[in-house]
């Protein structure tokens, strides 16, 4: 009859083999009975590393740390959840070999500085708080180098500056005068009305019969 038959098998796999490969367990002497397991997957992360993004306040921005989360991508898509000041990224596991990094555009004022990068990290480093030892690209992503079983850390550093404040010296400036036009007379009414007064001739009709009389002889 057929009975059942338990075997316990060890076996260890070094971390370089892609494919883990057949077992054959073979059953107690006395019974012809054998099973084989394959274990079902090839192993796909031993080529891999991780990337992690933290998140750096310029000391010498002119606003203290808030709440703005700050969100971003690596190799185009979403890097995880978004994080706010001091906060860092759940390590994305990505193939060993470059990868670009990139803040989207941030909100709340907060301008980017750049990136500082530290490859075979952890994810509890400490980022540099000095503004020189970031930079970026002009595209405002930067491109890191991630080795297999390793952690590439980049920190991302932010600023926000004060409003600009309008000011006028006016040390040599004229006194601003508004002045409201007056008029320097007063209109005069027209004073040359038309008269119609009759003229008086200037001189007098003579009768007829008085220069008759006066005539010579």
């Amino acid at each position: 009859s057929d009975q059942i038959v338990t075997n316990t098998v060890e076996a260890t796999f070094l971390a370089e083999e892609s494919v883990i490969p057949t077992v054959a367990i073979g059953a107690t002497p006395g019974f012809s009975k054998v099973a084989t397991h394959t274990f079902p997957t090839a192993r796909t992360d031993c080529t891999n590393g991780t990337i992690a993004v933290k998140k750096v306040r310029d000391p010498g921005a002119a606003f203290a740390a808030d709440g703005t989360p700050f969100g971003g991508t690596i190799d185009g898509a979403s890097w995880g959840s978004a994080i706010t000041f001091g906060g860092v990224t759940t390590p994305k596991s990505v193939n060993a070999g470059s990868h670009s990094v990139a803040e989207t555009a941030p909100g709340g004022g907060w301008m980017l500085v750049g990136y500082q990068v530290f490859t075979n990290s952890s994810a509890t480093a400490t980022c540099s708080t000095n503004i020189r030892d970031y930079s970026k690209s002009a595209i405002n992503a930067v491109t890191v180098t991630v080795a297999t079983g390793q952690l590439t850390l980049v920190c991302v550093m932010n600023t926000r500056a004060s409003p600009p404040t309008i000011t006028q010296d006016c040390t040599t400036c004229a006194p601003l005068i508004v002045n409201t036009p007056t008029p320097t007379s007063t209109p005069v009414r027209p004073t040359n009305t038309p008269v119609n007064t009759p003229v008086a001739p200037t001189s007098t009709a003579v009768p007829a019969a008085a220069s008759r009389a006066r005539a010579p002889r």
